[in-house]
Formats: C-alpha cells, sequence, structure tokens
C-alpha cells in the first residue's frame, strides 16, 4: 500500500517516517520509508493477512516524548494562583510536579499531580497556589517517568501586585549575616510569620522571635550557604528573600 502525505517537514526526518495502522489497540508500524517529508512525498506499508487495521496514520520510529504537552495556563483568581494544563498523550508518566520561582533561577516545588501513565485520551489537570507571592511569579512544570526521567515545561508568569501591596517592603540584614538576622516589616501584626529555608527548601526550624518590632533569627548553628527566608502576611500574601550566611 502507497499513499501520498502533506508537509510533514517539522514532524521527524524522512528516514524515521513510517505509516502506522490502528488494529484496535494500539498504532503498529506498517514498515518501510517515505520518499521525503514534503507534500506530495508518498510512504508505503504492509497491512499484514491476519491483521484488522481500521485507521492509517502517519508515525515515527524516533523516540517518543513521555507527554504530547496541550494548553498550560497559570491564572491570578482573588488571592489563589491557578495552574491548568492539558495533555494529549501521556507514556509511562508517574507525576507532575509544578514548580514556581521569582528569578528563574531558583525553583520552590509547590506540589504533586498524579499523572495517568500510559493513555492516548486527552486529559486535564488543575493545581491551585493558596499562598502565592506578591510581584511577578514564573511557574514550571516537570514531568516525572516512572524510572525518574525528567522533563520540563515552558515557562508561565503571573503578577500578583495586591499581594506584593500586603506584604509591604520587606528589609533584611545583615546580608551575608553571621549569627543574627533582622527582618523588618511594615505594620507588623500578630498574622505575620517568618520562616527560614535551606537551600533545597527544608525547614530548618529557627525560630523568629520578635523583638522591637523586628523579627530576629539566631543562625549561629547553621552551616554556611544559601537559604531563603519566607514572610508570609496577611490573606497569605508572600515574601521570599535570599539569605547568605556566613561564619
Amino acid at each position: 500500500m502507497t499513499v501520498s502525505i502533506p508537509d510533514v517537514t517539522d514532524f521527524a526526518a524522512t528516514p524515521d517516517l513510517r505509516l502506522v495502522g490502528w488494529n484496535g489497540t494500539q498504532w503498529v508500524n506498517l514498515g518501510q520509508t517515505a520518499t521525503g517529508s514534503t507534500e506530495g512525498s508518498t510512504l508505503s506499508g504492509t497491512i499484514p493477512a491476519n491483521a484488522t487495521i481500521t485507521a492509517l496514520g502517519i508515525g515515527s520510529v524516533s523516540e517518543a516524548l513521555p507527554v504530547t504537552l496541550g494548553r498550560f495556563d497559570v491564572k491570578l483568581e482573588g488571592q489563589i494562583v491557578r495552574v491548568s494544563w492539558d495533555t494529549h498523550s501521556e507514556i509511562n508518566n508517574d507525576y507532575f510536579e509544578v514548580m514556581r520561582s521569582t528569578n528563574l533561577q531558583d525553583w520552590l516545588p509547590l506540589g504533586r499531580v498524579k499523572g495517568q501513565g500510559t493513555t492516548q485520551t486527552k486529559h486535564s489537570y488543575t493545581f491551585v497556589d493558596e499562598k502565592p507571592l506578591g510581584g511577578i511569579s514564573y511557574y514550571q512544570l516537570r514531568q516525572v517517568d516512572f524510572d525518574k526521567t525528567v522533563h520540563t515545561s515552558p515557562v508561565r508568569s503571573v503578577n500578583n501586585p495586591l499581594a506584593q501591596q500586603q506584604a509591604g517592603q520587606v528589609s533584611v540584614y545583615p546580608n551575608p549575616a553571621n549569627n543574627k538576622v533582622v527582618v523588618k516589616i511594615p505594620q507588623v501584626s500578630k498574622e505575620v510569620t517568618v520562616q527560614l529555608f535551606n537551600a533545597s527548601w527544608q525547614h530548618t526550624n529557627v525560630p523568629a522571635v520578635l523583638r522591637d518590632s523586628n523579627y530576629e533569627l539566631d543562625v549561629t548553628q547553621l552551616t554556611p550557604g544559601l537559604y531563603f527566608l519566607q514572610i508570609t502576611a496577611g490573606q497569605g500574601s508572600q515574601s521570599v528573600q535570599k539569605l547568605l550566611i556566613q561564619h
């Protein structure tokens, strides 16, 4: 059997193109290569005598991506950020991990969403960031296979000016710090919490003590390196500040 094909230049290289058929369960390779990848080229194949083929298509023998990602949106909805995406197909997809960053370099994992394993059916996913940061934040998906292979999505951004206003202008000093860190927050209230995380975003359990309208943290016992101060204020609005500890 020989068929004429449309322009598939951006689909796959000519040596990888194959005529494929749907046998009711999966797409099967019907063999032979194409004469080219431009419109008017031909593709040949053979349907086995004992096979029931109900549809024909163009496939590729090159390694397939584990997930075909469709829509990927990030939207501010009141005091939350809704992350939503679609997949058109999935192969050995264990889970998605939603990541957030303020500088496109340091990424914080927010949570996981279970994948569908292997499927050729479209699926829609949603994740809610209930404590978005003020200002501009960046979001990305980490897709993880069952064998722990990781693939990343394009980056999306969202601006949260209200949370930025609620959090106020936070100052942290000294930075780099040696033994004590002072966090100055405008309009300090009982709703404010200050937490210190290491570079892997593990909580250090160092308490933030309120003194003279400022928060103080004793970092004497911490290993030198990069840390993150997360300040939560008001209706869950947050500010994240980098802190370098040197002894």
